[in-house]
């Protein structure tokens, strides 16, 4: 399906670029009103909660369909799950950027990033103990720190390099 409009989007984990809920819902909101969503719980016990998300036609044929999984104590866990599902038979229907990577939904991508950050934190912080093992590390992290934070490390690496090069210099 060729989109009507550019879809807006988000940056997370440093560069990572995805179509928040809400836009596609908008979109979807914008340019199919006779159409409907629903979604159903298929599964749910202690622990988690599943539910599918169905897009339907204007004569009640179901045209895609998603489904997503909350943990139950998760604050907002079944508003959550329902908007994953609804977020992935959206995305089904056609309704994505040719160049999205993958589907998330605003939570995860704000967990997503909370794990970047706090990876990026260990590693500072790792920094005076073993510079050569964050050094090693790097490039498995550049497609998820940002330029700023990859930049930040390399140049703290070096300082740490050149301070040992110094002190075995004067020995």
């Amino acid at each position: 399906m060729k989109l009507k409009r550019k879809l807006k989007k988000i940056t997370i984990a440093g560069k990572k670029e995805i179509v928040p809920w809400v836009e596609r819902l908008s979109y979807f909101n914008q340019y199919f009103p006779k159409h409907t969503t629903k979604t159903e719980i298929t599964h749910i016990d202690n622990t988690f909660v599943v539910m599918r998300g169905i897009v339907l036609d204007e004569n009640d044929r179901e045209i895609s369909d998603g489904v997503a999984h909350k943990k139950v104590n998760e604050p907002f866990s079944f508003q959550k799950c329902q908007s994953g599902a609804l977020n992935r038979a959206l995305f089904i229907m056609g309704i994505h950027d040719s160049g999205e990577d993958s589907i998330m939904d605003e939570d995860d991508a704000n967990d997503l990033n909370d794990m970047v950050n706090q990876k990026f934190t260990a590693m500072v912080d790792h920094l005076d103990i073993d510079y050569a093992m964050v050094e090693s590390k790097l490039p498995s992290y550049s497609k998820q720190f940002t330029p700023a934070q990859m930049t930040f490390l390399k140049k703290e690496i070096n300082k740490r390099k050149s301070a040992k090069a110094v002190k075995q210099a004067s020995k």
